[in-house]
């Protein structure tokens, strides 16, 4: 996903308002309704339910034939399992491409999303501590999925029916099985896999992989074949950097910019803008980020 697709994109949320009616959630349950839930029990297709910042301790949300968006609303906000390792955050079924998700983090869920016969567009949803982060299944299913952080998860996204699945521009760190292709197809683009324990295992189905970053993982491929464009180098992440907005923001020198690669696409969820510059050019030490992740 380019820079100037993100820019664009970001115009297309700000006026998405004009398309169906917004429901303005607060986590303390004051709003348009008390529940994201409820809201998607009031909204129909084209409406948004915008969340405002804060953590919804909301769990078995369901979305079901209807083209309803979420989006972020002043405030970065989390949907969060109460008890950490359990429940499933939502489960989305009979959607078409015209239902957007953008925006919004998963905390510490059994499974934190579940898409069934669905074609919703995930974008810059972040996971950290789950189990399951994203699973694929039913005939129809054909989501895309990008510019997402999967941290410390048990399994990235496992695609297990569907054809026409895209993982693009997303960036997984220490997760146990980045991608399990148990069924389907999938198109795995411009990814960065990072100090996990496999990058992508295929049991069955199929996936195409291209320009990819693969990177202290303890395997890179199970049962799948290389793309022929992946490449193997360090991403100089800006973990030390104080000045980056985030751990997995990119150095300037990295070779996931499409100017120091030779696929010439950027690569990873972060290349909106450089995290760091050439003054930090350490490399990322798997005990540094245990640490920093204690």
């Amino acid at each position: 996903m380019s820079r100037l697709y993100v820019i664009g994109l970001l115009v297309v949320i700000a006026a998405a308002p004009a398309f169906g009616t917004n429901w303005f959630l607060n986590p303390d349950g004051s709003g348009d309704a008390p529940t994201i839930a409820a809201a998607i029990d009031s909204a129909e297709s084209g409406d948004w339910i915008m969340l405002n910042g804060g953590i919804y301790y909301e769990e078995d949300i369901l979305l079901d034939g209807k083209d309803v968006s979420f989006s972020y609303n002043l405030g970065i906000p989390y949907i969060q399992a109460a008890v950490p390792g359990t429940g499933t955050g939502i489960t989305i079924r009979n959607v078409s491409n015209s239902s957007t998700f953008f925006g919004i983090n998963f905390n510490f869920f059994d499974q934190a999303m579940i898409v069934e016969d669905g074609a919703p567009n995930i974008w810059f949803v972040n996971f950290n501590g789950c189990g399951s982060c994203i699973n694929v299944s039913g005939g129809s299913s054909a989501p895309e999925m990008a510019n997402m952080l999967v941290d410390s998860c048990t399994v990235g996204f496992e695609i297990a029916g569907g054809s026409g699945t895209e993982i693009i521009n997303c960036t997984l760190v220490k997760t146990g099985k980045c991608i399990l292709m148990s069924g389907g197809s999938a198109s795995v683009l411009r990814n960065i896999f990072f100090l996990s324990d496999t990058g992508i295992e295929c049991i069955s189905g199929s996936a195409t992989l291209d320009c990819n970053d693969f990177w202290r993982n303890d395997v890179n491929y199970a049962g799948c074949s290389a793309g022929v464009t992946d490449i193997y180098e360090d991403p100089m992440f800006c973990i030390f950097s104080i000045s980056s907005p985030g751990l997995y923001y990119l150095n300037e020198l990295s070779p996931c910019w499409a100017e120091n690669n030779a696929c010439n696409v950027d690569i990873g969820a972060y290349t909106t803008i450089a995290g760091c510059d050439t003054t930090d050019v350490e490399d990322s030490s798997w005990g540094f980020i245990k640490n920093i992740h204690r």
